[in-house]
């Protein structure tokens, strides 16, 4: 993609993704104010090309709720977390069985740092590291706005994904922004999407375009577009080597998986051309998978 295309060159590009996120309840039964529950919260990336690592240091998670006001769990140290290392159904935990007083929470906050050198940082593909600036991150954090429920003995089990391909920013040649495209996601309803792509599709349909993508749409029989249309995946995953994918945390239901070899021409903040305006242009294959919760999903294009 041109963001992609422009992280390796160290250019500016454009983008725009905040997230203002639902976030759902679990765990046995409704809310109730009268004893205590557990959270669990994980993190995971949609990756990026154009860079080795992405490190985001968290030394907090606050939670609100108008009953029981703001619980917070201050990391000391710190967790410093690469994000590119948990791709696809990877994820490390933030929370693991922090105990909350039962009831209603209306939202989340993840304190970050990035006052000082190296506390939140990129390292690009050329081995440079830069530092990440995330706006209002020191003051206010990453706020994930509505609720969930904690019930009495019950566990409320979420994923936070950071979409890196829509996150990152460059304001001036080597500054780095984090705007972060956030999905939170309720682990009891999540299934993932694993497979391969047959070189020989690839070597048959994309000439000299080299930069493998499976973008996944909610609901079937879409007719896919680029990042930046009126038509967004979900999320994606690039190719690895062997041409494999895995995208992950998906809630179940169905989508519709759509690859392309040019990905580094998918600027994220317009809707480009190169991908014919939802016409599937910029795509050589599509197809129709459902996703069940708590299950993989595979699915090898050939």
């Amino acid at each position: 993609m041109k963001i992609l295309r422009q992280l390796k060159t160290n250019k500016g590009f454009a983008l725009a993704a905040v997230a203002a996120l639902i976030l759902t309840g679990c765990g046995g039964g409704g809310s109730d104010d009268s004893g205590t529950g557990t959270l669990n919260l994980n993190i995971t990336d949609a990756p990026v090309d154009g860079a080795q690592n992405v490190y985001v240091q968290f030394s907090s998670v606050e939670v609100f709720s108008n009953t029981n006001g703001s619980q917070a769990f201050t990391f000391d140290p710190p967790k410093k977390i690469d994000l590119l290392a948990l791709q696809g159904s990877a994820s490390t935990a933030l929370l693991d069985n922090a105990t909350l007083p039962a009831g209603s929470y209306q939202w989340v906050r993840l304190g970050v740092d990035t006052a000082d050198a190296l506390d939140s940082y990129i390292v690009l593909d050329d081995g440079t590291s830069h530092e990440l600036t995330i706006p209002s991150g020191t003051e206010t954090g990453l706020k994930l706005v509505q609720g969930f429920d904690v019930s009495v003995t019950g566990t409320a089990d979420f994923t936070i994904d950071f979409d890196l391909r829509k996150s990152i920013h460059s304001t001036t040649p080597g500054s780095y922004m984090l705007r972060p495209a956030l999905r939170m996601l309720d682990n009891s309803e999540i299934g993932h999407i694993k497979g391969s792509v047959d070189g020989t599709l690839l070597s048959n349909n994309c000439g000299t375009a080299t930069s493998y993508a499976v973008y996944v749409f909610e609901g079937s029989d879409i007719s896919p577009d680029d990042t930046g249309s009126g038509t967004e995946a979900v999320t994606t995953s690039l190719l690895d080597d062997l041409n494999n994918y895995e995208a992950g945390f998906l809630n179940a239901g169905d989508y519709t998986l759509a690859l392309t070899c040019q990905a580094d021409l998918d600027d994220p903040a317009q809707d480009d051309v190169e991908f014919g305006n939802n016409t599937g242009d910029g795509f050589i294959a599509t197809a129709n998978v459902t996703v069940n919760a708590k299950q993989t999903t595979t699915y090898d294009f050939q």
